[in-house]
Formats: structure tokens, C-alpha cells, sequence
């Protein structure tokens, strides 16, 4: 079945309504117009991916893609592969080279797998054929911490979500067990590419109005009833561990848009009603601050805007302009997506945040965590994208409150093996971060 939620009226509008002031618009080098970025994945500064879809409306496939290893200067597009009846789900970027999609097959409503570029997106070998994502599948997400650790999700198969996580950068791939997942409701399904990860937290809502979140990065697994409407999740976003909104939407031809939040990690939620500039389709939290940014690609309200309360007000950014698939990297730099158009004298097909620095609030984790295992032997393994940029202090604290090691983490991929094991069996603190964020995990030392 196809689950895209794209609302029809974007997807035959391809001028922009207005000049962009807080975007600035760019080429992502396309072969051919009409294009629409249904994702993309800023990885830093420097590099961003886009993956795109059809955006004439007239429902054909595309399996091209496009990056930028400058800003946005240059983009170079590509295709993932060659199988033109496969469409995109999804794309996690790991840095200028390496990067993961999801795809299915569109032809048939089933199939598809997971393909992984590592240089630059030459070639895209699809990892594990066969053996992950059968003929019966539909993959929705994939999603890595860093090289080593992903996580991946399928539609019910077999009677329960199908799911998978690695932690050897896809070489193997372990499926989740039916008992570690809430059992999908009568006709339940995910959405592609509608999911959200924070370090080890995820969550990902379902076309039946629930969320599922996990805390141990897919290996188990709770799930909730956001509305008890017939609402299937449009996006959903946290600024940290706790604290996060989601869009679900009504309708098909008219859709209706409601925006949730929660304070407790996504056990519960209410409804909030935006009191100003808010638009509706896509949101995308700005690392590093408080900040909320949403985009619409919708003729009726196109444009932008940002929250600093958790939804409740909006200040826009842009209006008139149609606004996709957005990711920020800090508060100064950020992508959104739009259309290309090859009877322009650009082809366009992206904007780059160009405003003023949005809130620089601290939050209160960093970005990216993964911490395993947990309980230990005494070696831990931490991996984390430092996306602040700056130095980060690495403290180790006992049970009775006393830090036994400190270290200073400088690189922005950061891959450390911790041997607590000279400190004695018990409970430690592990806290990692600087003046912008900080985070503290528990680790069980046997």
C-alpha cells in the first residue's frame, strides 16, 4: 500500500508564491523538473542529502537524489541505482560519503529493503537482501546513531512490526522479537519516514492514531494512544527525552491538522491550539535551543515558522512560499525542501535557512547518545554526533557521588570505549556535554 502523506495540492505546484526572506533558494542539480524532496538529512555544515519524489502529481516514481559537501554551493544529484519501480521511505546521513535509505516497492505495495552508500553515492548495495525485508514487507524508516548503530522498521509481517537494529554498521541485522512489541491493532500500519530519534530514544506514530516509543534504541518497545480519532501521524519531533509535539492529520482529499505535545517522553498527550502563524504539515526541533521550526508545502498556507513554547505560538519566518521536508543542524543553519524546475533559470529544488539565529536555549541533552551495554563488564562504548561543535567534558561519577575519570571529547564523530571496570562493580554516572548541553545516563557495572 502506499502511505505517502503528501497533500495533493502541493504536488502540482512548482513556482514559488513569493521571493523567500528567511530561505535562500538553491540548485539541487536535478535532471529533470517537477521533482519534490519528500526527505533530507543535514549531517552538518557542510553536508546535506535530499531524496525526491514525483511532485507533477502524475504519480511516477524517482529514485534520484542530491548532496552537497559545501553548504549548498554545489549540489550533486544521482539516482540509487537503477530499479525504477522502488521508491524512497526515508534517508539517514551519516556524513559527506555515507549515508542509508529506505525504499519499497511502489508497483506492487510490498518489498523493498535497505540500500548504503559509502562513497558519496556511487553505489548503493542493499544490505542483507533476502534476509531483512522480504516480498511481504513494507519498509517505512531506517535510521543510524553513527556508522555502527541503526534501526529499522517495517509494516506488521508475520503478525507483529517488523523491526531490526545492528550495531556493526549493517554487516548483521537482528530482528526485534514479537514479545518486545505492543501487538499493531486490526489494519495498523507506520508511515514512511514519520518517526523521530533522539540517542537511544524513539518514537514513531501509526495511521490509528498511537505512538511507539522505545528508550533502548528498538530493543523494546511501549505504545500509547495519542487520539482515539481516526488520525494518522504527519510528524513528530522532540527537544528532548521528554519533552515533544506531533502533527496528526484527518482526511485525505481535505486534510485537518491537530498538533500535539508531550511532557513525559510520549506516555501521554494533549492537544494544543496554536494562537498564532502556525503551519501545519512538517516540524523539525533546532539542536541545541528550545526551538520548534514548521514548514507547509500546502497551496492554501504555504511558509514557515518557529515556536519557542512548545507550539502554542509561532513567529513566522516566510509566507507564500512552498516549504517541505526540513532538518537543522544548529540555530543559524537548517534545509527545507521544495520543487525543481528546470524552465527557471535555476532549477532550485531546496532553500537553505539564511534568518536570524533562532533561540540558543540550552536543552538538556546532546544529540545522538548511544550507550551499550548496559548492565557492563566494565566496558562501555559510547558513540554520539557532537553536532555543538565544540569540546565536550567526559565525566565518570560512583554511586557515593565521586568522579573517578574525566576526559576532554573534541571530534564531532565521537567513538570512545570506557573501561570502568578498575572502579569496582556497581552504579555510575556517565555524563557528557559543554555549555550548550549536557547528558547523564546510569551504567550498571557486574
Amino acid at each position: 500500500m502506499k502511505k505517502n502523506l503528501l497533500v495533493a495540492a502541493a504536488l502540482v505546484a512548482f513556482t514559488n508564491l513569493s521571493s523567500a526572506q528567511s530561505w535562500t533558494l538553491q540548485s539541487l542539480g536535478l535532471p529533470t523538473g517537477s521533482l519534490g524532496v519528500t526527505d533530507l538529512d543535514a549531517v552538518d555544515a557542510d553536508n546535506c542529502w535530499v531524496i525526491c519524489y514525483d511532485g507533477s502529481g502524475g504519480g511516477a516514481n524517482s529514485i534520484d537524489f542530491s548532496k552537497t559537501n559545501d553548504g549548498g554551493n554545489l549540489w550533486t544529484a544521482g539516482t540509487v541505482n537503477s530499479d525504477t519501480i522502488l521508491r524512497f521511505s526515508n534517508i539517514s546521513a551519516l556524513s559527506g560519503t555515507e549515508a542509508w535509505v529506505a525504499m519499497f516497492n511502489n508497483q506492487v505495495g510490498a518489498g523493498g529493503g535497505l540500500f548504503h552508500t559509502t562513497d558519496g553515492g556511487l553505489t548503493w548495495p542493499q544490505s542483507n537482501a533476502g534476509s531483512i525485508f522480504d516480498a511481504n514487507s513494507f519498509p517505512n524508516v531506517v535510521h543510524f546513531n553513527d556508522p555502527l548503530n541503526g534501526w529499522a522498521m517495517g509494516d506488521p509481517n508475520g503478525g507483529y512490526y517488523e523491526m531490526y537494529t545492528t550495531t556493526d554498521g549493517g554487516v548483521n541485522w537482528t530482528r526485534t522479537p514479537q514479545a518486545n512489541i505492543p501487538a499493531p491493532s486490526a489494519g495498523e500500519f507506520g508511515i514512511v519516514d514519520r518517526y523521530f530519534a533522539k540517542g537511544n530514544n524513539i518514537w514513531f506514530g501509526t495511521n490509528k492514531g498511537r505512538m511507539f516509543r522505545s528508550t533502548d534504541f528498538g530493543q523494546t518497545w511501549a505504545v500509547t494512544s495519542v487520539t482515539t480519532a481516526a488520525r494518522t501521524i504527519g510528524t513528530v519531533a522532540f527537544r528532548d527525552s521528554l519533552n515533544g509535539l506531533a502533527v496528526y492529520t484527518q482526511g485525505t482529499t481535505t486534510v485537518t491538522y491537530f498538533l500535539f505535545k508531550t511532557v513525559d517522553g510520549g506516555a501521554t498527550w494533549s492537544s494544543v491550539t496554536p494562537a498564532t502563524g502556525y503551519f501545519q504539515q512538517n516540524i523539525a526541533h533546532v539542536p541545541g535551543t528550545n526551538t520548534y521550526v514548521c514548514t507547509s508545502l500546502d497551496q492554501a498556507n504555504p511558509g514557515s515558522a518557529y515556536s519557542d513554547d512548545d507550539g502554542l505560538n509561532w513567529i513566522i519566518l516566510d509566507q507564500g512560499i512552498q516549504q517541505g521536508a526540513v532538518d537543522f543542524v544548529d540555530n543559524t543553519i537548517g534545509w527545507c525542501g521544495n520543487f525543481s524546475d528546470q524552465v527557471s533559470t535555476t532549477d532550485g529544488g531546496v532553500y537553505v535557512y539564511s534568518g536570524l539565529p533562532l533561540s540558543t536555549r540550552p536543552v538538556a541533552e546532546v544529540s545522538n547518545i548511544n550507550l551499550y551495554p548496559n548492565p557492563s563488564n566494565g566496558i562501555v562504548n559510547i558513540n554520539m554526533v557532537n553536532k555543538t561543535k565544540k569540546p565536550m567534558t567526559l565525566t565518570i561519577t560512583n554511586a557515593i557521588g565521586e568522579v573517578v575519570a574525566t576526559s576532554i571529547l573534541t571530534d564531532v564523530m565521537i567513538n570512545e570505549k570506557l573501561d570502568i571496570a578498575p572502579y569496582g562493580s556497581g552504579l555510575y554516572l556517565i555524563s557528557i556535554g559543554n555549555e550548550i548541553s549536557t547528558s547523564t545516563s546510569k551504567v550498571i557495572v557486574q
